[in-house]
């Protein structure tokens, strides 16, 4: 939804050809939009609403996100889903190297939507919400891509999401636990979906597969072909 060209961006002040509105917060432009700089303290948005939001708010999005959901989809479709959750990887890092986070995110849930292991994806989004401010969401993110990062053995990304925590929530539990894992102590956690990321406690009884674990949500989503 485009707003008056005479209105200015609620954050910024700039005027902008084209302002978009997003629920809780006043015009915005483009810039201001993709960047996240509404979100963080203002509690306008929940992160992931709004980066699912990004298309339906902004043509330029649109444009951007359009190009990079086909090359995911049509790999996803002949089951190449590595290279698929790559390509939307890669494009979050682009967009976080260039300070659109918000963007950023929009890639990253998508690539959650991929079967496999995502630990990767979850400390995107760890790194996409630091930059909007959203520390508590950032530290719950960090904390799940530690998580899975530790099922999977990767001491690199462990390490990543633990230095990620310290600068969120520097006086997080998990940071205790994870450096005992990484000195090598058992880590004792909650199981979680090797899918969609979240706890047993949240998503209900897991069934355990030969590599990893899932959900019923998850598994009823496969099971329906949507790998997206």
């Amino acid at each position: 939804m485009s707003a008056d060209t005479h209105e200015r961006c609620s954050v910024c002040g700039q005027a902008a050809d084209a302002l978009s509105l997003a629920p809780g917060t006043g015009p915005l432009c483009d810039d201001c939009l993709l960047a996240g700089r509404f979100l963080g303290s203002t509690g306008a948005l929940h992160l992931a609403q709004a980066a699912n939001r990004l298309p339906e708010l902004s043509h330029r999005a649109h444009k951007l996100i359009d190009p990079i959901l086909n090359e995911a989809a049509r790999l996803a479709d002949r089951k190449h889903h590595d290279s698929a959750r790559g390509v939307l990887l890669d494009s979050a890092g682009e967009q976080l190297r260039s300070g659109r986070p918000l963007l950023a995110a929009f890639f990253l849930q998508a690539a959650l939507q991929i079967p496999g292991n995502s630990s990767a994806v979850y400390a995107g989004l760890g790194d996409a919400a630091a930059a909007m401010d959203c520390t508590s969401e950032a530290a719950q993110h960090f904390k799940t891509a530690g998580w899975l990062a530790m099922q999977m053995g990767d001491r690199g990304l462990v390490e990543r999401t633990l230095a990620g925590l310290r600068t969120v929530s520097p006086d997080d539990s998990w940071i205790h636990r994870a450096e005992g894992w990484l000195g090598g102590e058992e880590l004792k956690v909650e199981p979680r979906c090797g899918f969609c990321g979240q706890a047993e406690s949240a998503v209900g009884k897991l069934i355990e597969g030969p590599q990893a674990a899932i959900c019923s949500a998850c598994l009823k989503r496969l099971a329906a072909g949507d790998t997206r």
